[in-house]
């Protein structure tokens, strides 16, 4: 199996910190690194704020809130995209984004109307778990994704 180089390895934690959605923001380091891996050749980076929130109360309070998720491109602005946090918490939604964007992708559609319809179905798939009540088996499991 391919693995990871040292040095991306050894600064997944700083590129990519667990935060709430509530308080994600990108800082002026997070983007300069980011914009680093860029400069060396990855052809985007997708940066979701979807990490699940550390209690009840947060999550209460986070209700209205929308969820961010920026895309960085060699040589383009900064693209944003929010939708609307559902309520409770996921298990797949990263995993679900990412199988939409590439079947997209590999159907010749470009990056960003790609990423536009691919966070609107994995939004949908996510609304149609909490409908259906699709959990794990453990006691208070997350969410699952409706595929």
């Amino acid at each position: 199996p391919q693995r990871l180089s040292p040095r991306v390895t050894s600064t997944m934690g700083v590129l990519f910190p667990t935060t709430s959605p509530r308080t994600f923001e990108i800082g002026h380091a997070v983007h300069k690194k980011i914009n680093i891996y860029v400069a060396m050749g990855v052809g985007a980076v997708l940066v979701t704020g979807t990490d699940p929130l550390a209690s009840e109360q947060q999550a209460s309070a986070a209700q209205a809130t929308d969820i961010l998720h920026y895309l960085y491109r060699r040589n383009l602005p900064i693209l944003s995209l929010d939708c609307p946090r559902l309520p409770g918490s996921y298990h797949g939604s990263g995993c679900t984004l990412a199988s939409h964007l590439a079947v997209r992708l590999a159907q010749g559609m470009s990056l960003e109307p790609a990423w536009h319809e691919a966070q609107q179905a994995t939004w949908q798939s996510l609304a149609a778990g909490h409908d259906r009540q699709l959990r794990g088996s453990l006691m208070n499991a997350q969410y699952l994704p409706w595929r």
